[in-house]
């Protein structure tokens, strides 16, 4: 019997030992919602394959030298991708950084950062010819 991807059913003992994190940093992406476990009647936190494979990724995309932003965003980003159905966006954070931009720039970009997003879109409309600047 297969059980599906979105079943809870790891434990965070058991998480804990299949993604090498520790129990602090996934109840942390569990607190800033980086990934949603289900809760048993008694609070426990239960994790589906879905979720073990997100926190994963969290760690390799930390592990790259994301911030959390940039992390939080791929992730969005992948999940608008998939429902899409641009499934080969999946494999690449750059890709579906890529998607993001060219669906909606502020997603990836705060307001705060106004002129650096200023700066990028002038640079991929006219970009500087190879060894002129």
């Amino acid at each position: 019997m297969d059980v599906p991807r979105d079943a809870p059913v790891y434990t965070i003992g058991a998480v804990r030992r299949l993604t090498g994190l520790t129990d602090r940093q996934i109840r942390y992406y569990d607190e800033t919602g980086l990934v949603v476990p289900a809760r048993t009647p008694g609070n426990q936190r239960l994790y589906s394959e879905a979720d073990v494979d997100a926190l994963r990724e969290i760690k390799h995309l930390l592990a790259e030298g994301r911030r959390i932003d940039e992390v939080r965003a791929i992730l969005a980003l992948r999940r608008r991708a998939r429902a899409a159905g641009r499934e080969d966006l999946m494999k690449s954070s750059d890709a579906a950084m890529r998607f993001g931009e060219a669906v909606s720039l502020r997603s990836v970009y705060p307001l705060a950062n106004r002129p650096e997003l200023l700066r990028t879109i002038d640079t991929r409309r006219n970009p500087t010819p190879t060894g002129k600047e």
